[in-house]
């Protein structure tokens, strides 16, 4: 039996291993020779890196063509080091070990950098070394493969149809996707003169997207920082062009919807042309933050750019907070190379705790206001011991915050820089806030809006409540301007009411029908009729339809009258698009003093609501230890986004512990 492969010690900080693979003359593995080289020294071969997901390539094990359970099992790699001449094997994974025999004679040829081979895994201060020399290894490679796993019966057409939307100019594809107003996805494909997809081909395609690859914490920094980057799905390429346009047509078959009525967070993949979550939020990640810092459609690239533009930002962490890991630190080693490295580096220590590590790198990116708005609600922290005020970064983000919408341009606790002190003893962060209210009644969530069940909950509540209205609004009016926190979802400019009211009167009509027929019969608990009727005797809105309607739309979708169903359906879209970006994981409620707002979706009554010297969004606030208090996320309030409480709110130091 073989021995185990020792790893000698590498000589200096910048040296990495480099792999060699002999191949058999029938392609299989034989073994590998591993060469130490300074990375940054100018005489060292050229290589290439692999970017790869270590267990399963499929993140649902049902779009497997094969057996899921093979990826759990482990294949031998006989390694040989080329300066002492020692040999022994290794454990790799079957992804890994699908990858390698797969290569060529001539890529076997060349230099490979694989991070399960050239890093010993199991010494800890190694490893903390090599990801601390992440960025330098990826940059200095000749280029990248990105090896996606196995082909499915699928793969083939799909790489067709990547090649067919990555083979348009530059210029006549941003003419074709920049339209105003938006182009529908088949109005794209025509301008472009390709066909558009099967049904069949759209859930392919969304299939590609639930892959590991794109849902891995480590493969976007292994994607942005190299010159050149090649995908590889079985024996089928992909470039990074088609990728970036792929990601763009699958977030707009997830936002036009299958059914255009559509709003829900879950999707039925037994549909053929059905787009999942999973696939949207890939999809939406790439085509927000690949294409952001040059010409989103254009055929040229300039990586050197796109570098520049993630190391300039401050909010990569909480960008990479939706992707995945095994250990939670990753989420803040995983973006140190897309950071910009100017001063001491942030030091990489997988012995450190990980609540330390979080606090750590908070307090290293200064103490800025997007700490707060960055903030999860305690219902998804997994992090114990963790500060209040330090955000999670292993939390799930299931969807962009808000400020990346439009909503940075709110200012709730005025245009003054913010400012806050740090005890640091005791890990307390003071600030200058005051209570605006507190939350008193929870409407509908999104969850159940997408059954009618949430509006009829919300408006039996404005109903039954007496609650003041903005000047130039009706009740009806603010009630749908904040369940969108007053924005499209795309710009910071308000919906205007003569496009969003009506897609929102037809949005309501169809939602409340609907919920009308799945009610097991005709005497329900809820009078929705009377509910109807006596909000139009209080608001005679426009924007809110009537019980008969209501009643109407219900017998027509009951006797599939077509024609007044999809007449209704056509104008909910509007409306829809925005409640999905902006609505989504998040619950109505309406404060002590009348409020009206939209908060995170496990909220709970009696939670407090400040306004923050400098933030532009109200924050929830928990009780805490000796007078002082929690950070609870933040939440959109009507009528007091713009600064309108600083006209009486008077700011006191808190403490957040």
């Amino acid at each position: 039996m073989e021995q185990p492969f020792e790893y000698a010690k590498l000589p200096s900080p910048s040296s990495i291993r480099l792999l060699e693979l002999d191949f058999s003359r029938d392609g299989g593995i034989i073994d590998g020779r591993l060469i130490v080289v300074d990375v940054h020294a100018e005489g060292r071969p050229q290589y290439i890196c692999l970017s790869y997901t270590w267990g399963t390539p499929f993140l649902f094990a049902k779009n497997d063509p094969g057996d899921p359970s093979i990826w759990d099992k482990v294949s031998v790699l006989k390694l040989t080091d080329s300066s002492t001449g020692a040999s022994g094997v290794i454990s790799i994974t079957r992804n890994l070990h699908e990858f390698l025999i797969r290569l060529t004679r001539n890529e076997a040829a060349a230099h490979i950098w694989i991070d399960a081979i050239c890093i010993n895994q199991q010494d800890l201060a190694e490893r903390a070394s090599q990801v601390q020399l992440m960025s330098d290894i990826y940059e200095s490679c000749a280029q990248t493969i990105v090896w996606l796993g196995p082909e499915d019966q699928n793969t083939s057409e799909i790489t067709e149809m990547m090649a067919a939307i990555a083979s348009p100019k530059g210029k006549d594809w941003k003419a074709a996707v920049k339209k105003t107003p938006s182009p529908s996805l088949k109005s794209v494909f025509q301008s472009l003169d390709i066909p558009f997809f099967s049904e069949g081909m759209w859930g392919a395609l969304g299939r590609l997207y639930e892959r590991s690859w794109f849902h891995r914490v480590w493969t976007v920094q292994e994607s942005v920082l190299p010159g050149k980057v090649i995908f590889f799905c079985g024996r089928f390429q992909m470039s990074l062009l088609s990728i970036r346009r792929g990601a763009y047509m699958i977030r707009q078959r997830f936002e036009e919807g299958i059914d255009p009525t559509y709003i829900g967070a879950e999707v039925s993949t037994d549909k053929p042309g059905a787009v999942s979550l999973e696939a949207y939020r890939a999809a939406h990640f790439i085509d927000r933050y690949y294409n952001a810092p040059t010409n989103p459609y254009d055929n040229t690239y300039s990586y050197e750019s796109h570098r520049q533009f993630w190391a300039g930002v401050s909010r990569v962490p909480t960008w990479l907070q939706s992707k995945l890991c095994a250990d939670p630190r990753d989420h803040v080693y995983a973006a140190l190379g897309l950071h910009a490295r100017d001063g001491d580096p942030f030091p990489v220590d997988y012995t450190k705790p990980t609540e330390d590590v979080f606090t750590e790198f908070c307090l290293k990116q200064d103490l800025g206001v997007s700490n707060l708005i960055n903030k999860e609600h305690s219902s998804i922290t997994r992090v114990a011991n963790l500060p209040s005020w330090v955000p999670d970064l292993s939390a799930p983000l299931y969807i962009s915050p808000w400020y990346t919408k439009g909503g940075a341009g709110y200012r709730a606790g005025g245009s003054e820089r913010f400012e806050c002190q740090l005890v640091s003893e005791q890990k307390v962060l003071r600030l200058p806030a005051f209570e605006l209210d507190n939350i008193q009644h929870l409407g509908g969530s999104f969850m159940e809006t997408q059954n009618g069940a949430g509006l009829v909950k919300s408006l039996g509540l404005l109903d039954t409540l007496n609650l003041p209205t903005l000047e130039g609004q009706d009740l009806i009016e603010s009630f749908w301007r904040t369940l969108i926190a007053n924005l499209p979802g795309y710009s910071n400019r308000a919906p205007k009411a003569e496009i969003w009211g009506p897609s929102f009167r037809s949005f309501c009509r169809y939602y409340l029908a609907r919920w009308v027929c799945e009610q097991p019969n005709t005497e329900t608990s809820i009078d929705l009729g009377s509910i109807l009727d006596s909000l139009h005797q209080k608001t005679n809105s426009p924007w809110l339809p009537s019980a008969d309607e209501v009643a109407g739309l219900a017998e027509g979708i009951k006797e599939n009258d077509h024609q007044l169903v999809n007449s209704v359906i056509e104008g909910v879209k509007t409306y829809t698009v925005s409640l999905k970006r902006m609505f989504m994981h998040h619950i109505f409620f309406i404060t002590r003093g009348g409020r009206m707002g939209i908060g995170p979706q496990a909220l709970t009554t009696g939670t407090q609501i400040f306004v923050v010297k400098g933030c532009g969004y109200p924050v929830l606030i928990q009780k805490g230890r000796e007078g002082r208090y929690r950070l609870d996320g933040h939440v959109y309030v009507e009528g007091v986004m713009h600064g309108e409480a600083l006209k009486w709110g008077r700011f006191m130091d808190i403490e957040l512990e």
